[in-house]
């Protein structure tokens, strides 16, 4: 496990020297940099490692052989967007199979991290977060096209905060393509729009939401032939355990209290709190029933991904320059050892590092 310890090491630096950058340009360098480091292990880890990155090599190989026009039937043939073919086919003119692993990484990577130099936000906890509260750096090599959407759905709501409502449609639509299930984040306008009221009304939404799930249990039917697999992959509990369900919790709880008391958080914490409830509640609502399912689960990282913004947001909005100091170093200790526990935490079969040959 190496070598995601030291990918984070660098990151930690290069994240540092951002933060404490005043020149924009110069912010920008250092984060494109941290683009670069974070998806160099897509490069050289073992592409048959993992769950999912396995199956896109033998897409990969398939498609380099194919002709234009056999796209379309190979797509429907396996349940792939048509997008995500023509892409990959055009991303394999480049190089090998790991060119296009790190290739696909440096994409799902440069939105994240433009997302982040858009919030404004502290630029280390923001990437760490990837490694710890939000898995996507683990779950990347394995799901990568929806890690792919998941990463332009992140960068179209922070655009969607900034009142840009083209770029967030957009940003959407283009997160589609790559996986389908994309395309129902549309909503989080709904839910930014009126925040105000679904935030004072938070615990019936939530009973909304677990009503509407119960409801639309093969909701992924209505999406393609594709999707509706992972209602038939049944799992026995939720892959989120109590104890990381707790902390959640009480986060997303910590976060609607600091929202009732400073504006500053409130005017897009609320957002982020909103989404990060609904993930909270129907988490809680799969492990006491004792059953899960890849749908279900799968759907849940659209859910997740504000804890990576909520937590520097609380973090900014109690502390001041006395204390800043301090209490970044206590948060990012506390980074450091759920970095370690996720590490443990996740199958062997999924993070193990393997050099390629």
């Amino acid at each position: 496990m190496l070598p995601y310890f030291l990918i984070y090491f660098f990151l930690t630096i290069n994240t540092l020297i951002a933060n404490a950058a005043k020149n924009n340009a110069v912010k920008k360098i250092f984060l494109f940099l941290s683009v670069i480091i974070i998806s160099s292990l897509y490069y050289f880890r073992d592409p048959v490692i993992g769950t999912d990155t396995k199956f896109y090599v033998m897409f990969f190989d398939i498609i380099k052989d194919l002709n234009f026009s056999e796209y379309h039937d190979f797509s429907q043939n396996y349940g792939l967007e048509y997008f995500f073919v023509l892409f990959s086919g055009g991303l394999l003119l480049l190089g090998d199979n790991n060119i296009v692993l790190f290739l696909y990484a440096f994409f799902i990577y440069y939105f994240v991290f433009k997302s982040f130099y858009l919030s404004k936000l502290n630029f280390v906890f923001l990437a760490l977060g990837l490694f710890s509260f939000f898995s996507l750096y683990f779950w990347g090599f394995n799901i990568l096209r929806q890690c792919l959407a998941l990463s332009l759905v992140i960068c179209g709501s922070i655009f969607l905060i900034k009142g840009n409502k083209i770029k967030f449609a957009i940003y959407i639509s283009l997160g589609s393509l790559f996986h389908l299930t994309a395309i129902f984040c549309f909503f989080f306008y709904f839910i930014y729009r009126y925040r105000i009221f679904l935030f004072k009304n938070i615990i019936y939404l939530n009973l909304i939401f677990l009503i509407f799930l119960i409801s639309s249990f093969k909701v992924f039917d209505l999406i393609g032939s594709g999707y509706s697999f992972y209602i038939n992959e049944a799992e026995n509990v939720s892959p989120f355990g109590w104890l990381t369900m707790f902390l959640y919790f009480f986060i997303c709880c910590f976060s609607m209290v600091v929202a009732n008391k400073n504006q500053y958080f409130f005017d897009s914490g609320s957002f982020f709190s909103i989404i990060l409830s609904l993930f909270v509640s129907y988490n809680v609502f799969l492990n006491i029933l004792g059953f899960s399912n890849q749908g279900l689960n799968r759907m849940g990282f659209y859910f997740l991904w504000p804890v990576i913004f909520i937590i520097p947001m609380i973090f900014d909005s109690i502390t001041n320059g006395k204390n800043k100091i301090l209490y970044g170093m206590i948060l990012y200790i506390i980074y450091t050892l759920y970095f370690i526990y996720t590490v443990n935490l996740l199958s062997d079969d999924m993070i193990p590092f393997v050099w390629k040959n």
